[in-house]
């Protein structure tokens, strides 16, 4: 059985045809532009009331997943405690890190799906992650206005950069 979050992701990733006979199908658009508006507001829809969608398109699924042609979903990576706010993949594609509003950095071994390290120590959601080039050292900023310096093997904060006066989104 696939997993119901599959489906967000692939409103927003494409994988839905937005062309139908050589133009764009509205339905498809409007949709995708529901969920895009529902994500970027973390599950709270923006619209008048804030209670219902923008658009007035309510995108539940028939199904508990839709699958794209050529494009299925390849893995799952589970572990965080709340949203995921940034996934970034290592130069060889081997490990993938992922920031989230649970305060926490995760690396993942992306053939098996398993989290190798948790990096703990922001005092806030965490959006924005990037890696060294060699993927030794990662580096999160966060709603804390902190930047971080991670070892990536242990797990262990090498140095933390104060002086933002906001939140940290791109490192």
């Amino acid at each position: 059985e696939k997993d119901w979050r599959e489906f967000a992701s692939q409103l927003l990733g494409g994988r839905l045809s937005m062309i139908y006979e050589g133009e764009p199908f509205p339905e498809i658009v409007r949709i995708r532009g529901d969920a895009k508006e529902y994500c970027l507001n973390r599950g709270v829809y923006a619209g008048e009331s804030g209670t219902g969608p923008t658009s007035g398109s309510l995108w539940m699924p028939v199904s508990p997943n839709l699958t794209g042609a050529g494009h299925p979903c390849q893995k799952i990576l589970s572990g965080h405690k709340d949203y995921v706010n940034v996934v970034r993949l290592t130069k060889d594609g081997n490990h993938a890190c992922s920031g989230s509003r649970d305060r926490t950095i995760k690396m993942w071994e992306v053939e098996s799906g398993r989290c190798v390290q948790t990096m703990t120590g922001h005092n806030g959601s965490v959006n924005a992650v990037d890696m060294s080039d060699d993927g030794s050292v990662v580096f999160s900023g966060g709603d804390d206005k902190t930047v971080r310096s991670w070892d990536s093997e242990t797990g262990v904060l090498r140095f933390t950069m104060k002086g933002h006066t906001g939140q940290v989104w791109t490192v």
